[in-house]
């Protein structure tokens, strides 16, 4: 069968994948040889270099961890890599998931025709991907041999397969995806059949690997350090194949949780493994669900939290949602339904099957994609049409319009050919569509909320038919989906390390920033490397550039440039964002007349060492220590109510944690340490922020009130007009809170202050006066003392030339901090006059 849409779509999962085709009126998840929808996400390789993809490969995660592996979504746009023992591979994530790609294929192969390739997919990723994640998400499809691969969120897919499914929710509606390994919560809305995403947020290492890793440590291990001689029992490598059993037996009695009170923790090894008095280990440990509960209460109370927070920045109450529908494994967990009922009371709709939706909405979307031109093979016997319409659409009067191609054997069409398209109901006919320039267009109708396939033909003037393809065409009534939203503002570092936004949150796909100029800082020489202008590209909402997530780093190099580029040259920086959040930067450099589009560091996050992390977690605590005391001295019930103590505490125990997992191997727990410190960082800058408003606001009242007076007395045309319109971009910084403008506003408000004060005689009689009394500390200070020797005989002459001369290199030689504090002595006493 040959398509013009893409049909296929993929949901690419932590734990499981599954893959669905919409054919005509219907949507089929395909099913492996096992008969089962679901493939699990696990890739073995063994001594032969063979590799065995899904349930066969989960199988031997229990005693052969070296060789097989698991969970690596969440390792997806890192540097981690997967090490294979028996036959000394190593494979990159997108290698892995690439793996999983190729198997689901075979499984989609088994059920089609066998001339039909799988070129083209949509593949789901969850709402809170990171780019880089997104990217590595499209290098694995293409490893798998998928060559056209858009990407779409889980929770409009989720949505899509609700509306075409079941029935479209009316007004907002909340998707709430907790799967294996990341958590999405997504607001939704459809204007007349037009899906949309409203807002989001999630957390990437929130999943029920998560829960499962709390029962093996806080169930299992204390049960086998009692009954075992395990010494330092935790989640290190000595312990590693240990670890992989007593997770896959924690996983099992989580499931049996969601259905049962009690379940049993089986510990029994398919290989035997024994302790340090060799002691086979082989134990049943009792679990009741109120146990599991307690466990996991952080993590679903967590997700509540964010869940809040999504609803409260959209200014919506539960109230205002008419549905909440549950997608992923881990909702199925009692508890969590529970605590959403009792916290939101929203109606759960959780008819279609949680972990198959994705794709299956995957599908459905993939039906109103078309196949790039490119990858259709054409039958050249035949004439060819190619068609342009919508295929998902809400219009019931909808435009179909086509250019006809001759066959090969034909290289030209006949005369007055004409062109007929029938419903497949029966209930709707074009009649002969009369062409011009081989090109036809006309309004067809469609049946309301439904599926509809046309047949298309093509005649000759004589009313004989001409062969065509394609011979059909699909268009579903009733749905649409409007352009994904950037889930993250995405800008370049500046020299100050902060954080210059070029596409802001929430912006419709595709998007392109305006043409922002910026200034070089250094020199650049050709045919030089040793200067390099590095442009970093990061994504996320701190004005601190890296506490958001590194992109790429475009880099103007000596080797790329055919003249001098000085220091202070204007760059003119762009970013775009396609559909599937796929970046690119490009600068150019109007004096060489150059651009630069290449991104020399590929599109991964930095590797991650835990020894760096836990180096970062000691002075984010020092810091934490500094704040709790700041807070108490301010004693601000505004910042006691956003600072807690308890929290934070709470947040550097659970990054110790995973330090000390991945010190022992394990990939997840590093990337978990490092977005959960960033995050943490974040919390604490607004705190800070909260703590230095109040100072910076009351800086600044005091240096505008002292210069203004100084601008009044001594001040030209000029200088007023300057600080009137400082003080005006004041205003604007303080309406917004901006801490980081004021500061840069007050620094500008002091510069015309010192300005207007050094054209005073007065003044530099004042401040030598000051030195001379208390010299403080200077950068040569042989030479400020013989300058304050020569400036005590200038003024005794009454020499004021001689004196500005003397301060204006004995103020060079003092350090900025030395320079305010006379500054400041010198404000307090005025100005004086010889």
């Amino acid at each position: 069968m040959k398509r013009n849409t893409i049909d296929f779509g993929i949901d690419l999962g932590t734990t499981n994948s599954e893959i669905a085709c919409r054919d005509n009126r219907d949507v089929i998840v395909f099913k492996n040889y096992l008969q089962s929808e679901y493939t699990p996400s696990v890739v073995r390789i063994d001594e032969k270099g063979t590799v065995m993809v899904g349930r066969k490969a989960y199988e031997r995660l229990l005693d052969d961890p070296d060789n097989t592996v698991g969970g690596f979504k969440r390792w997806m746009g890192t540097q981690q890599i997967k090490e294979f023992v028996l036959c000394n591979k190593k494979l990159k994530p997108e290698e892995l998931s690439a793996e999983v790609l190729k198997d689901l294929k075979v499984t989609a192969k088994a059920k089609l025709s066998q001339d039909e390739e799988i070129n083209c997919a949509v593949i789901t990723v969850p709402c809170n991907f990171e780019t880089v994640q997104c990217e590595a998400t499209q290098r694995a499809a293409i490893l798998a041999g998928i060559k056209y691969a858009p990407l779409l969120q889980e929770p409009i897919a989720a949505s899509v397969a609700y509306g075409f499914l079941e029935k479209m929710p009316k007004g907002y509606w909340i998707v709430f995806d907790l799967g294996g390994g990341t958590f999405d919560v997504a607001i939704m809305s459809a204007k007349e059949g037009r899906l949309s995403v409203v807002d989001h947020c999630g957390d990437n290492y929130l999943g029920g690997k998560d829960f499962d890793w709390k029962i093996v440590e806080n169930i299992i291990h204390p049960v086998l350090i009692k009954e075992y001689n395990l010494p330092n029992l935790g989640r290190s490598e000595e312990y590693r194949m240990l670890n992989a059993v007593l997770k896959n037996a924690a996983e099992e009695a989580k499931i049996e949780l969601s259905v049962r009170d009690e379940a049993s923790i089986i510990v029994h090894p398919r290989e035997i493994i024994k302790d340090r008095d060799g002691k086979v280990i082989d134990i049943v440990i009792p679990i009741k669900r109120n146990q599991f509960e307690l466990l996991i209460k952080k993590y679903i109370e967590k997700a509540i939290n964010l869940f809040e927070q999504v609803l409260k920045k959209q200014g919506l109450s539960p109230n205002d949602i008419d549905q909440l529908i549950l997608v992923g494994g881990s909702t199925q967990i009692p508890y969590l339904r529970n605590r959403l009922n009792d916290k939101f009371n929203i109606p759960i709709d959780h008819k279609i099957d949680p972990i198959t939706v994705v794709a299956r909405g995957a599908a459905i979307f993939a039906a109103a994609q078309f196949v790039p031109d490119e990858l259709i093979k054409r039958n050249y016997s035949k004439a060819f049409i190619k068609l342009a319409y919508s295929p998902m659409t809400t219009e019931i009067d909808a435009a179909v319009g086509g250019k006809i191609f001759p066959s090969k054997e034909n290289e030209t069409l006949p005369e007055g050919i004409r062109v007929q398209i029938i419903s497949t109901s029966g209930d709707w006919d074009s009649g002969l569509i009369e062409t011009k320039d081989n090109a036809f267009f006309t309004n067809i109708l469609l049946r309301e909320k439904k599926v509809n396939t046309f047949k298309l033909s093509l005649f000759d003037k004589f009313g004989n038919k001409i062969p065509i393809e394609p011979d059909s065409f699909t268009i579903t009534q009733g749905i649409s989906v409007a352009e994904p939203p950037l889930i993250r503002s995405i800008g370049v570092e500046l020299e100050d390390g902060s954080f210059s936004k070029h596409l802001s949150k929430g912006i419709s796909l595709p998007a392109r920033s305006e043409r922002i100029v910026y200034h070089s800082t250094k020199i650049v020489n050709p045919g030089e490397d040793e200067n390099v202008i590095n442009i970093h590209v990061w994504e996320g909402e701190s004005n601190i550039a890296d506490r958001n997530r590194h992109l790429a780093t475009l880099k103007i190099t000596g080797s790329e440039i055919k003249r001098t580029f000085p220091e202070n040259s204007e760059i003119e920086i762009i970013v775009s964002v396609d559909q599937s959040r796929i970046v690119t930067a490009e600068a150019f450099c109007p004096l060489l007349d150059q651009k630069f589009s290449k991104i020399l560091v590929d599109k991964v996050s930095p590797k991650l060492e835990p020894e760096h992390i836990a180096k970062d977690l000691k002075a984010e605590e020092d810091r934490l220590k500094k704040i709790k005391h700041e807070v108490y001295l301010v004693n601000d019930k505004n910042i006691e109510q956003e600072f807690s103590d308890g929290e934070a505490n709470e947040e550097i125990d659970e990054i110790r944690n995973d330090i000390q997992a991945a010190k022992g191997g394990d990939p997840d727990a590093v990337e978990k340490a490092d977005r959960s410190l960033k995050g943490l960082k974040q919390r604490l800058d607004s705190i800070e922020y909260l703590l230095n408003w109040p100072i910076t606001l009351k800086q600044y009242n005091e240096i505008i009130n002292n210069c203004k007076n100084i601008v009044d007395k001594y001040g030209n045309d000029e200088d007023k007009d300057q600080l009137e319109t400082l003080e005006k971009e004041a205003k604007k910084a303080i309406d917004n809170k901006d801490l980081k403008r004021l500061k840069t506003i007050t620094e500008e408000i002091l510069g015309i202050r010192w300005a207007v004060l050094f054209r005073q005689p007065g003044f530099w009689v004042s401040v030598f006066q000051e030195i001379k009394n208390d010299p403080g500390r200077f950068t040569n200070q042989r030479r400020a003392e013989e300058l304050i020797e020569e400036g005590s005989i200038a003024l005794q002459r009454q020499d004021l030339d001689s004196l500005k001369s003397i301060m204006l290199e004995l103020w060079s030689l003092m350090p900025s901090e030395e320079q305010e504090k006379v500054g400041d002595r010198v404000s307090d006493a005025g100005i004086r006059k010889i």
